[in-house]
């Protein structure tokens, strides 16, 4: 029997997500750190990822602070809002902190590199809609 009734689906098998986000609402990434130093933030579709660019004129990393930050930001620290306007769906956003600047920006490599180097993965699951 196929696991789907056709367009219906049950709730306990719908994946958790954290926040539904409709499409062209603006947001950004919440991040609360316990120590100051560097961050990168993927997103991921299935098995599909892109870096989402944190720092000044969107280049990959940028520098946190302790506490919460909201990112990306402009170089005067307001908050530079993302938004989304093309696929709906299940969304990861994956950020990667440490007190390093040099981490990976090519998954396979930042595999290897988050198992052998002092670092935090945070995960968010976003629901994008129309």
């Amino acid at each position: 029997m196929p696991s789907s009734l056709g367009v219906v689906q049950r709730e306990s098998q719908l994946e958790k997500v954290d926040q539904v986000i409709r499409f062209g609402q603006r947001f950004s990434l919440e991040l609360n750190s316990s120590t100051d130093g560097h961050t990168i933030a993927f997103q991921g579709r299935g098995d599909q990822w892109n870096v989402v660019g944190l720092g000044d004129h969107e280049t990959a990393s940028t520098s946190i602070r302790a506490g919460i930050n909201r990112l990306p930001q402009m170089p005067n620290g307001q908050i530079d809002p993302i938004w989304e306007e093309n696929d709906e769906g299940i969304t990861d956003f994956v950020m990667i902190t440490a007190a390093t600047d040099r981490i990976p920006l090519e998954v396979e490599r930042l595999i290897k590199w988050v198992n052998e180097n002092e670092c935090n993965v945070h995960r968010k699951v976003v629901r994008l809609e129309r």
